[in-house]
């Protein structure tokens, strides 16, 4: 959650009203989340809550979770990088 507020500028108490759904990014904010998360809009708005079991219609035919883990792998190495390179920021 702190990464996306950071990415978007935001409090992570805003992200949280996003998540719940009391309120909703603005454009610029939701473009860089589809950044972010290498996704887009219509992934990240869908209100249909992710199938973590079914690879039916799943890209390349993955769960869900592989494609979430997927993610979080990539910004734990984006992460460790920056942290190997203060120059980086």
């Amino acid at each position: 959650m702190r990464q996306v507020a950071s990415e978007c500028g935001v409090s992570a108490q805003l992200v949280f009203k996003w998540e719940s759904g009391t309120s909703f990014p603005n454009s610029s904010c939701l473009i860089a989340m589809c950044r972010l998360f290498d996704c887009s809009a219509e992934w990240l708005m869908d209100p249909r809550p992710l199938d973590f079991h079914s690879t039916e219609s799943a890209p390349d035919g993955k769960h869900a979770k592989y494609w979430v883990r997927e993610a979080l792998n990539e910004l734990e190495i984006e992460r460790l990088s920056r942290q190997e390179d203060p120059s980086h920021d």
